[in-house]
């Protein structure tokens, strides 16, 4: 009864007011609907449905919709971004993210590998790498080529399959020799890590062996080499006199376990070996080089008193 009451009231109050400015001469006209409709756009703000249903954005003409399983709200075109733009918060909420496009773009980096490749395998082997060396400006026997195969995840010296080649490049984000080249600085500075350079002397060893051959040791004619570059830019005080032992000794061939363990008796051992504990776990080969540096201290101490005596 309330609600008939009020609706009778309003009908007459609108007949009064209609029938007032009829009596005065004066009338309104209707304001076209469309109008109505355009301030309603431009006024109308973005929300978030309240619960988690299903958004979807479409264009209806001149202005973007967001749907909802329950309802539907009017967004302005100028403030609706895109979907991939778009992520909810754990509070439910909406909030836009910036996404970047790729850095690189995956045809180029498939050319970049397909101009190395050898014509009948589909890898880059010896050839292909010295173009590639060639065209980076560097020589294959630099460290910054050790840490790009490494970066590469690259399975054996002078050969980069298309996997290794193209990940590699997928990595340092980039899709051609200038963007490799201008990858050498942050390359070198990521290496200098302790955790990083440990990763990367360590695949050196993996990187040393032939596995066609199925060689399970580094020739002693390969290890020397790859323990000069791998320490090329932290060069241990110990690495010549090791390479004076293992020549003299005659040493053929270094075991994975004395490559890996070589790193930390570097970095444990003091220069004159005065900390070495030979009740350790470390390889026998380490026991014998200690004994040999420790004799020859004592022949050059028998000298110099032979001398002063004299």
């Amino acid at each position: 009864m309330g609600k008939c009451l009020s609706h009778c009231v309003d009908s007459n109050s609108a007949e009064s007011q209609r029938s007032q400015q009829s009596h005065n001469g004066k009338h309104r006209t209707p304001t076209p609907p469309s109008y109505y409709s355009s301030v309603q756009k431009a006024q109308s703000v973005r929300s978030a449905p309240v619960d988690g249903s299903h958004e979807e954005y479409y264009t209806n003409g001149s202005h973007k919709e967001m749907r909802t399983s329950e309802k539907k709200v009017a967004m302005h075109p100028a403030k609706l971004p895109s979907i991939s733009s778009i992520q909810r918060t754990s509070n439910n909420n909406l909030k836009t993210i910036s996404l970047s496009p790729p850095e690189y773009s995956e045809t180029k980096i498939h050319k970049l590998f397909d101009k190395y490749k050898d014509e009948h395998e589909d890898c880059i082997l010896a050839e292909g790498v010295e173009r590639f060396c060639q065209d980076l400006g560097v020589d294959p026997a630099e460290f910054i080529v050790l840490a790009l195969a490494w970066k590469f995840n690259a399975g054996a010296m002078c050969k980069f399959t298309r996997e290794e080649f193209e990940g590699g490049c997928r990595a340092l984000k980039v899709d051609s020799i200038k963007g490799i080249q201008a990858s050498f600085p942050s390359l070198l500075q990521e290496v200098k890590d302790e955790s990083t350079f440990k990763d990367l002397y360590r695949w050196t060893f993996q990187f040393g062996l032939d596995s066609d051959q199925g060689q399970r040791s580094l020739p002693i004619d390969m290890a020397l080499p790859l323990w000069h570059l791998v320490f090329s830019h932290r060069q241990p005080p110990l690495l010549h006199r090791w390479f004076t032992f293992l020549k003299d000794s005659q040493v053929r061939g270094i075991s994975r376990d004395t490559w890996n363990m070589f790193l930390n008796f570097v970095e444990v051992v003091g220069e004159d070996l005065s900390t070495y504990d030979d009740t350790e776990a470390w390889p026998s080969l380490f026991d014998d080089f200690v004994d040999h540096e420790h004799q020859k201290e004592r022949q050059a101490k028998d000298r110099d008193m032979q001398e002063v005596d004299v």
